[in-house]
Formats: C-alpha cells, structure tokens, sequence
C-alpha cells in the first residue's frame, strides 16, 4: 500500500497512547511515528508531514529548543496542549500551528479548522469532530471538558445534590460550546463508577493548573454560578499563557 503521509507524534503519555490506539487502524496508507524516547524526537520532526504535539505544556520550551531546526519544511503541526498559543509554538518557524484537544478517551476532539487536521482528527474522534475558526474555543473546552473529571469527583465527594448539579452543568457545556450533553454525562458516569473520589482529585488537579484553580473556587464559592466558573478557567489559562511567553521573551 503507498504511503500518502507519515503522521508523527511526540508525547506518548496517557493521551498520546489513546490518539496511537485509535489512529493506528485507521492510517489508511498513511505511516505513524511515536517517540516513545527523547532520542526519537529530533527525527520524528524531521519526517513528519503532520506532527501532533502531546507532550505536558511545562515541557513545550525544552521540547521546542530541542526540535524547531529540524520540523520538516511543509509539515502541520497539531496540538494537544494547554494554554499553549499556536502562534507561540510557531515562533522560529514556518509551518501552519493547528490548536486542538480532546478528553482522554477522544469521545470528542475540537479543533481550529484546517484541511489537513480535519482528515485526521474527523477518523479518531468517537462524535463529529467540532470546528471551531477561534483559538479561545480550545482554552473553553480545555475548561469546560479537559478538567470536567475533577469537577466530577469535587462535586460527588462534596455536594449531595451533585448528579443535578452535573446534569445542569452538562446542559451549560453544550449550549456553550456545541459539546453533546451525551459526552459529558458519559464523563460524569466514568468518575462515579470510579468512584475514590479524593483520589480523583489528587490525580487530575495539577499544581498551578486549570483544574487546580477550579477546584479551588468551587471550595471558596460553593454556590458559584456555572458562567462564574467557566470566567474563573478562561482567566487561569490567559494567566498561565502569559506566564509561558513572559518566561520566554
């Protein structure tokens, strides 16, 4: 079978492996590259007609440093990463940066359109992809989706109306973003079969990060209202969006 494109990704953590597992029978005569090992990136690049960048956003600078001499001439870029600008990734180079994300089982990838990402995210995401032409649409699924597992679980460990509490909030996900009620009550049925709530917690809510800042305001403000909350992520990602190109000017 030709090989139309090869596809690269750099990033094999809990999301890289879940884009490999849901990509690879889908290829199509297209080839996937993983670096599984720093060793490999610098190739990778090198190759790549599409490269998807999943590595952790406080990885981005050395990962940058280390392979933007070398990203091939003509390549897309697609990433995964938040409260990372695409135009920050592109600084040095003079490829096209497509922002996009995903929650960790890929039932629903956003992205800012673009011909050739769209062929590739539209065969691994599980509901039609979403398109979106504003950037700040991936910041709002990040918070709206990316950290939904942790409000989850604060909600189940410490409100005792929390399944009204999630279903009205899955309302306020689709009418604020086009995202189906059916995804995110599929998220909130994974947390609450899971159950080990505090656990939950510990794992998704990074130090310094949105999910952080979200649980935080839901413990000062029990009652804060949804577009209250939504306001408090949006600000937290412009915050660490401008501590990353602060940090590199």
């Amino acid at each position: 079978m030709k090989i139309n494109r090869i596809i690269g990704l750099i990033g094999f953590g809990h999301l890289g492996k879940s884009i490999v597992e849901h990509l690879q029978p889908k290829l199509e005569g297209d080839r996937l590259l993983v670096s599984v090992d720093r060793k490999h990136n610098k190739e990778i690049a090198r190759k790549s007609d599409i490269l998807f960048l999943t590595v952790r956003p406080t990885h981005i600078l050395k990962l940058l440093d280390e392979i933007r001499g070398d990203i091939a001439k003509g390549a897309v870029i697609i990433s995964f990463m938040a409260a990372v600008p695409a135009d920050f990734i592109a600084r040095g180079i003079p490829n096209t940066v497509i922002r996009a994300m995903t929650d960790i089982h890929l039932r629903q990838i956003i992205s800012v359109e673009n011909e050739t990402a769209v062929s590739v995210l539209s065969k691994i995401s599980k509901n039609p992809l979403l398109k979106t032409k504003k950037e700040g649409d991936i910041d709002a699924f990040t918070v709206l989706v990316g950290c939904l597992p942790g409000i989850c679980a604060w909600q189940f460990a410490n409100n005792p109306h929390a399944e009204k509490w999630l279903k009205d909030y899955a309302f306020f996900v689709e009418s604020k973003l086009g995202v189906p009620y059916t995804v995110t009550l599929e998220i909130i049925d994974e947390v609450r079969r899971k159950g080990d709530f505090q656990s939950t917690i510990a794992t998704v809510a990074t130090k310094g990060g949105v999910t952080e800042c979200l649980l935080q305001v839901l413990t000062s403000h029990g009652k804060i209202t949804f577009p209250e909350l939504f306001i408090a992520g949006m600000e937290k990602i412009s915050e660490l969006a401008d501590l990353l190109i602060g940090s590199h000017k």
